[in-house]
């Protein structure tokens, strides 16, 4: 049972992608939070706001991080095996109806995609780099980069500002 106006457990994002080329996507990611992970990304950010203070130089601080999962419109008509059949069809018509962030992000409701993504990966990583408007100083910008497993194609998430992460956190 659920009681009005409890806070959620867990908030998911729904990220638009780029990159990938011509042999590739559309894609989108979603990325889902609970209060620990909300929290692992603001420490993130201190460091890199400590390290920026000893390094002024310093552009931005790459983590390996596996959490977003990723979406992408040609896998989904080679389904894995492991997938039950339903998986496919839902993902099938997101793309079909263009269901998906394709600029920015979205909060969503967290049954909306399917569970895990179909995008295999070599590896996933989180960037975090300072905000570059006069309007956010001293601010941070989250993105996540992959590379398509088996080859050398990285696709990109929309960024998150440090401003949506704390406000996620004030929900959780």
């Amino acid at each position: 049972m659920v009681n009005v106006g409890s806070k959620p457990h867990k908030i998911t994002l729904a990220l638009s992608v780029t990159g990938g080329g011509d042999a590739f996507g559309p894609f989108f990611a979603t990325l889902v939070l609970d209060k620990v992970g909300v929290e692992q990304l603001l420490r993130r950010a201190d460091v890199y706001r400590v390290a920026k203070g000893l390094e002024p130089e310093l552009y931005q601080m790459t983590y390996f991080d596996y959490q977003p999962e990723f979406f992408e419109s040609k896998a989904s008509l080679d389904p894995d095996p492991d997938f039950p059949p339903e998986y496919s069809a839902k993902l099938e018509a997101i793309f079909e109806e263009e269901d998906y962030p394709t600029d920015g992000l979205d909060e969503i409701e967290a049954d909306k995609f399917p569970e895990g993504g179909n995008v295999r990966r070599d590896y996933c990583k989180l960037m975090i780099a300072g905000s570059f408007s006069e309007q956010r100083p001293g601010m941070v910008d989250f993105h996540w980069i992959a590379c398509i497993k088996h080859t050398d194609v990285e696709i990109n998430t929309a960024e998150v500002t440090e401003e949506v992460i704390r406000a996620m956190l004030g929900r959780l």
